[in-house]
């Protein structure tokens, strides 16, 4: 008995590879969006404190990393 398999077993492994591979990828999407939300809010958070007058350098420094660490990773 042969151990190769059939071009149709092979094709079935790819197409479910293909769906666990697209699944994969929309949560990681939908994970992405949710984090540049939450960025997008602290950015606007920021800017009123800015407006306020209640900003700290040190604190818009870590944000600032912060953002750029995220968006570097591509979250």
């Amino acid at each position: 008995m042969s151990d190769a398999k059939s071009a149709r077993e092979m094709l079935v492994e790819v197409a479910t590879d293909v769906k666990w591979i697209r699944g994969s990828l929309d949560e990681i999407k939908e994970t992405h969006d949710e984090l540049e939300g939450r960025v997008r809010e602290l950015e606007g958070w920021r800017r009123e404190q800015d407006a306020a007058g209640n900003s700290s350098d040190r604190r818009e420094s870590r944000f600032s990393l912060g953002a750029l660490f995220l968006r570097f990773l591509g979250l």
